[in-house]
């Protein structure tokens, strides 16, 4: 049952078709939220409706109203980017009014159109438009292929958000195309332990799936899930000697969900063979998802096989250079060439052999990104690796395992040049550049956030190797450590350098703007204390806690405070 066909018939209106908080919300419910909102667009002179809502629920209600009033819609993934939609756009944010008036709702799918951004990995997205239409019927095409999954009521929950074209067609049109069988869950899934996933259909990203095996969150009916007040993912306990510092699970052994989900959907970046290995002895069920915002779906697979089957009416062909032309009603043109490399094993089935927009070239070769990062995480002291091109050079950002970790405590100079002997013996071009973090950065689509990453490498001063990294609600605490060949530590002091007050202020201030994923002002600082030295090579942790007006720091070695201050956040 499609919900732009039955929203404004009676018959339906005790249909039960949204969860948020605890609540149930049937069409006469919705219809509440969305008469005032849709009064006052269709009021408006103006054509382009701009959704830039953070919450679920708020953009549930803004894209019905936007699409009854048959405004064109722009899908905004970043707030701060909200000008990439014209000047004469609405903005439809947070949800406020409700009025019982009785509306004749009607949608005209072939000529309301959807704007989407492709994810931001650069500073200029591309916008890719649909139309209404083009979405209903690749939504379409997902239930058909996995009806077996839908054929009894589920409700759908995400740890993505519905401003892509990912998270538009499976987890919020999924629900809208089967609005009586099928409960759009509006609340974001945002840490594993803490997800109820019992019996649900779970859309995710590559990125949020590695969580549960790095925390080691296992899924199953035999598991009784933890009571709220232990949901933390972790506890920190420290020791007199810091180097004994540990993260460990409150379950001792794992932490456990209540119940399986019924299937996962994933899609966004390539599923690590060891996460899916993880689900795969839960007995769950992962379905990877290939394509992009210009696409749509072009194929699916199981996350533990290789190939690829061609998704509802998609059809492909193949170019000498394995290139491949798709032709879909998932777009408007007639058909997209896209640059991935596709081995074609049959008309409906391929094998992705090469993402080809990651082909750079350096000294005169040309090299997959891609392999070289496979052979760099396939050394023994490399967890997880992004390379890109940076002046000519290959630079590589780096997570270590905890033996590369202590490494790179005691000789970060003398880790690389180990890492680059290594390489010398699997690849013609070694990294120079190199950079190592505590995670790859992640967008909100599940991608590899290839700004941020590589904005490590310009900082003018090195920052702190962090080690691990704790999260409660408004608060983080970080282990981490001032490597020796800092650049700051040369000449403060010759004989017994310790870390300048003016590095551990810019340091807490970088760290809590990527943590707290918001600006904050450099200055003025308030409440600055520094009470004990920081030494190369000490082990410390950073304490950030954030509230309305502002986010506190203290750096504390054992337990002893060295330094503490306040940033004040921009009033809004």
């Amino acid at each position: 049952m499609n919900i732009f066909e039955v929203f404004g018939k009676d018959e339906y209106k005790n249909t039960t078709i949204m969860k948020y908080k605890n609540r149930m919300y049937t069409i006469e419910d919705i219809r509440d939220f969305v008469a005032p909102l849709y009064k006052s667009l269709i009021k408006s002179d103006k054509k382009i409706a701009a959704i830039i809502s953070k919450n679920n629920f708020d953009f549930y209600i803004n894209f019905l109203a936007a699409v009854f009033a048959q405004k064109e819609i722009f899908l905004v993934t970043d707030t701060n980017k909200h000008l990439l939609s014209p000047k004469d756009s609405i903005l439809l944010d947070k949800i406020t009014d409700k009025d019982k008036d009785r509306i004749d709702y009607q949608a005209d799918i072939e000529n309301t159109f959807i704007n989407l951004f492709t994810s931001g990995s650069g500073s200029s997205p591309k916008r890719v438009k649909k139309s209404l239409k083009n979405l209903i019927l690749e939504t379409e095409s997902c239930y058909k292929i996995f009806e077996n999954y839908f054929n009894k009521p589920a409700d759908v929950v995400s740890s993505t958000l519905p401003h892509h074209m990912f998270g538009i067609i499976y987890y919020m049109m999924l629900s809208m195309c089967a609005c009586n069988s099928i409960i759009f869950d509006a609340q974001e899934i945002l840490y594993p332990d803490s997800a109820d996933l019992g019996d649900k259909i779970f859309i995710s990203t590559p990125s949020f799936l590695e969580k549960f095996q790095k925390h080691n969150v296992r899924i199953s009916n035999l598991v009784p899930q933890l009571p709220p007040a232990q949901r933390s993912r972790h506890l920190l306990t420290f020791s007199n000697d810091t180097q004994k510092f540990c993260s460990r699970s409150l379950s001792q052994n794992f932490l456990g969900q209540s119940s399986a989900p019924r299937i996962i959907f994933s899609a966004g970046d390539k599923l690590k063979e060891s996460v899916s290995d993880f689900f795969s002895a839960q007995n769950i069920k992962i379905i990877d998802i290939y394509g992009s915002t210009e696409t749509g779906t072009i194929a699916y697979k199981n996350a533990q096989e290789t190939e690829y089957n061609c998704f509802g009416d998609v059809k492909i062909s193949t170019d000498d250079n394995s290139q491949a032309t798709i032709k879909s009603s998932y777009f408007l043109e007639d058909s997209i060439v896209i640059a991935d490399i596709i081995e074609q094993i049959s008309p409906e089935k391929f094998i992705l052999k090469c993402r080809n927009d990651r082909t750079v070239k350096i000294q005169e070769k040309r090299i997959s990104l891609p392999e070289i990062e496979a052979d760099i995480i396939s050394l023994p002291l490399i967890k997880d690796a992004y390379c890109f091109k940076s002046s000519e050079k290959l630079a590589c950002a780096a997570v270590l395992t905890e033996e590369g970790q202590k490494i790179c405590i005691a000789d970060p100079v003398g880790l690389t040049k180990q890492l680059k002997m290594q390489l010398n013996n699997k690849t013609e071009i070694v990294p120079q550049k190199w950079r190592f973090l505590y995670e790859i950065p992640k967008t909100r689509t599940g991608k590899t956030d290839r700004q941020k990453a590589e904005k490590f490498f310009s900082t003018n001063i090195t920052l702190p190797l962090i080690i691990d990294k704790v999260r409660k609600e408004n608060e983080f605490l970080y282990k981490l450590v001032f490597l020796k060949n800092s650049n700051f530590f040369k000449g403060h002091f010759d004989k017994m350098p310790i870390l300048p007050g003016v590095v551990q202020l810019y340091s807490a201030h970088y760290i809590a703007q990527c943590a707290f994923g918001e600006n904050i002002p450099e200055s003025p600082a308030k409440k600055i204390k520094f009470s004990h030295i920081i030494k190369p090579s000490d082990v410390i942790s950073l304490e950030l806690k954030k509230t309305d007006t502002s986010v506190s720091f203290c750096y504390k070695k054992e337990d002893k405070v060295c330094s503490s201050g306040v940033f004040s956040l921009e009033k809004k």
